[in-house]
């Protein structure tokens, strides 16, 4: 059977952002007989453990993992993007493996969200001037997605990046309002701004960031004292 829907959405997040990069395998990697398979595994079982595998850090056996999904279900793009996700985790070497097969993953079905944002993330990588297609593949995603936060967040960290402070201002925001329990939209959303120094508006959504406390309350707290001391408020940054 195909993994559901809940399976689907349940793609790990990893190194900090949405979870990407997919592969179809290579004659030198996926070829031939697999000796170590039990007779009667399924694609999810397998799909379940390479993600086991891969939150332990054990990239080599949870891409061995989700291969053996790949071989039994070629049809879904949701193995890819968590096997291209161990593949990245190896190195910048297996990059351009993981980009080509994140377009047969896209070109499997067009209409799945982070199949565009996990290929734009890698494109956004490359260091081979794949920036612009990049970000018109994250730009899709939110397209075909447009009530997920996390896609809106990972759109305003790529922007971010490339120093587009006022379109990842708009996704900060879009992301802050869809998810507004959450610290960590609140937290990008304050440093953006910082950046374009709306210091007054920085500092009360960092505050918001700060008061919903999370494992981002450290990060905030360092950001919010950077922006009191811009705005020339020393006394309340020692506070």
């Amino acid at each position: 059977d195909a993994l559901t829907d809940g399976q689907r959405q349940g793609l790990m997040l990893h190194a900090g952002c949405v979870a990407g990069f997919f592969l179809c395998g290579s004659a030198a990697h996926s070829d031939g007989i697999d000796l170590y398979q039990s007779p009667g595994e399924t694609a999810p079982e397998h799909f379940h453990r390479g993600n086991d595998l891969l939150r332990g850090g054990d990239y080599q056996g949870a891409e061995r993992e989700f291969r053996r999904a790949s071989r039994l279900q070629p049809w879904d793009p949701a193995i890819y993007v968590n096997l291209g996700s161990t593949l990245i985790s190896q190195g910048p070497h297996r990059q351009s493996e993981a980009e080509s097969a994140g377009r047969a993953a896209v070109a499997a079905d067009p209409s799945f969200a982070r199949a565009h944002f996990a290929l734009g993330q890698m494109m956004l990588q490359s260091k081979h001037g794949h920036q612009r297609e990049g970000l018109r593949r994250i730009l899709r995603a939110v397209a075909l997605e447009p009530k997920d936060p996390e896609l809106h967040q990972g759109v305003g960290q790529a922007l971010l990046r490339i120093a587009r402070f006022d379109e990842a201002i708009i996704r900060f925001h879009e992301a802050a309002r869809l998810s507004p329990l959450e610290a960590k939209p609140r937290d990008q959303l304050g440093y953006a701004l910082s950046k374009v120094e709306r210091l007054s508006e920085a500092h009360r959504w960092l505050e918001s960031a700060a008061l919903l406390g999370s494992s981002w309350s450290y990060s905030t707290a360092a950001k919010l004292v950077e922006v009191l001391l811009w705005s020339g408020d020393e006394a309340e940054a020692r506070r």
